[in-house]
């Protein structure tokens, strides 16, 4: 995996290619990326561990969600090292119910991490108050749960990079954050864990990248087995 993962990441940094989504776990897959590397961290997840590995490889903007009883601990690893820290944004997601698990209410307010780990100015275009309200879901929306809209993606990417910046997302679900970029005319590369996800977040950069949905990026595909190929060549060929 080492090597694979050591050529897929100087293709991308050399603009070879404009994107890459790695099965990979964020630990392992962020040791191999060069000291500065990455011009921004948009982490769809909050790990706090992750932190001082971010700023190695950053050399501008660390954002990342988390719950709000967590950003205490991202100003503590803000602090140790070294960054720049800036007053959280707001996110409120109305669409949050009961966990059916815990039989808590779900929070509907997450905060938006904010840290410079470059050097110089920090610099960006955002506006507003920092307070993110995302959309009523309509009913029978099928979104998965766990995708953030990409409209708030869109925002961020927009408020806090430049054209072609290279962004990294070590932990990317389902990529609405690499769609994002890719529709902002940023690079983009993406980590994930989760065999599931990473098979929708390639899908969906695919078809983004050839300007396609995501449908037709499947119909595109060839069938899993090599026996099934003469039949779905026969599917075809009828009227």
């Amino acid at each position: 995996m080492g090597v694979s993962s050591i050529i897929a990441i100087n293709r991308l940094i050399s603009r070879e290619v404009r994107y890459s989504v790695r099965h990979a776990n964020w630990a392992s897959e962020l040791a191999l990326l060069p000291d500065k590397s990455v011009d921004h961290a948009l982490c769809s997840c909050s790990r706090v561990g992750m932190a001082s590995k971010l700023v190695r490889v950053t050399r501008g903007w660390i954002i990342a969600f988390c719950e709000l009883e967590d950003v205490g601990s991202w100003q503590e690893a803000c602090e140790e090292n070294e960054c720049r820290w800036f007053r959280p944004g707001v996110i409120i997601d109305s669409n949050r119910s009961v966990d059916r698990r815990s039989g808590q209410w779900s929070s509907g307010v997450e905060a938006v991490i904010t840290m410079w780990s470059g050097e110089g100015k920090p610099a960006h275009s955002a506006d507003g108050t920092g307070v993110f309200m995302l959309p009523m879901r309509r009913p029978g929306d099928k979104r998965v749960a766990r995708i953030r809209p990409i409209e708030l993606y869109m925002e961020i990417v927009r408020a806090f990079s430049g054209d072609d910046d290279l962004i990294l997302d070590p932990c990317c679900s389902a990529a609405a954050s690499g769609v994002a970029c890719l529709r902002r005319g940023r690079r983009f590369l993406g980590l994930e864990s989760d065999a599931q996800l990473l098979r929708i977040a390639q899908e969906w950069m695919s078809a983004e990248a050839s300007s396609t949905t995501m449908e037709d990026e499947k119909r595109r595909q060839l069938p899993l087995f090599p026996d099934r190929l003469d039949d779905a060549s026969a599917r075809e060929d009828k009227p």
